[in-house]
């Protein structure tokens, strides 16, 4: 009958309604940090989805959401549930290598980043990321072909260029390496990028007075030292005896990596 909605209708536009109402409020929880919360209202929300894309969207949230939880494993199925439906959800897959990556599922980690290289094939992001899993696979060859790669299309970039010098440093190319540390430091004299790769480069090759010098500049060069740094610095002060200091720094830097992975800000 005219001006009625058939039930059937009816029914679909209290679940579509009950939809954009779960939606809003997971978006919310996200934003003020409640995630189990957000957790709660995605789970609510899946079941009323069909469309392959927004289902992806909302699981995607889920493994954000897990992730911030620490609760890794099920950020990494809700991941993988959200590519089996859209493969080419960039973010999604970038956040699934990230944590392969510090999970030590380094394999996994490559693949995922190999497929975003080949989908931009260009981005020097994805492609440096790929390089650094390759680093700590100890795959040099491959590390410096990605590094090369980006430098051929951006001879400017000074995180391929600080790239670089790391592989030559991890395999004993010292004076290689020491020149393009130096000329970050020419290049970015008020940044510690430099410094901290010339540390690294200085407690290899045995000089940790050197290396302890440019590690306390590459400190006070940035307000937000990374968890990399704070190691850094406990292996040098470990070398030169000062245990107390080594033990700190690596508290912090432990603290640091676990808040990386849960994507704290």
């Amino acid at each position: 009958m005219g001006g009625r909605l058939h039930a059937q209708e009816y029914s679909t536009e209290i679940v579509a309604d009950s939809l954009t109402r779960l939606v809003q409020a997971q978006s919310e929880a996200i934003d003020r940090g409640d995630y189990p919360e957000a957790e709660k209202l995605l789970r609510q929300a899946l079941p009323l989805i069909r469309d392959k894309n927004a289902r992806a969207m909302l699981l995607t949230n889920l493994g954000t959401v897990y992730q911030r939880l620490a609760q890794l494993d099920q950020a990494l199925l809700s991941y993988s549930a959200a590519l089996a439906l859209n493969e080419d959800l960039a973010s999604t897959r970038d956040s699934r290598a990230m944590i392969y990556a510090a999970t030590g599922k380094m394999q996994q980690a490559v693949l995922d980043y190999s497929y975003l290289c080949q989908l931009y094939p260009l981005n020097e992001i994805y492609r440096y990321k790929r390089a650094m899993v390759y680093v700590s696979m100890k795959r040099y060859a491959e590390a410096e072909a990605d590094l090369c790669s980006i430098l051929e299309h951006n001879t400017g970039s000074l995180k391929a260029s600080e790239g670089l010098a790391l592989v030559y440093t991890l395999t004993g190319q010292y004076d290689r390496a020491e020149r393009l540390y130096n000329d970050l430091i020419e290049k970015l004299p008020g940044q510690s990028l430099g410094y901290e790769g010339r540390a690294r480069l200085f407690l290899l090759s045995g000089k940790p007075g050197f290396a302890l010098r440019d590690i306390d500049k590459a400190f006070e060069c940035t307000d937000q030292p990374s968890a990399a740094l704070y190691r850094l610095r406990a292996d040098i002060c470990q070398i030169i005896g000062d245990e107390k200091a080594a033990h700190a720094d690596r508290s912090m830097a432990e603290r640091m990596t676990s808040a990386q992975i849960r994507g704290d800000r």
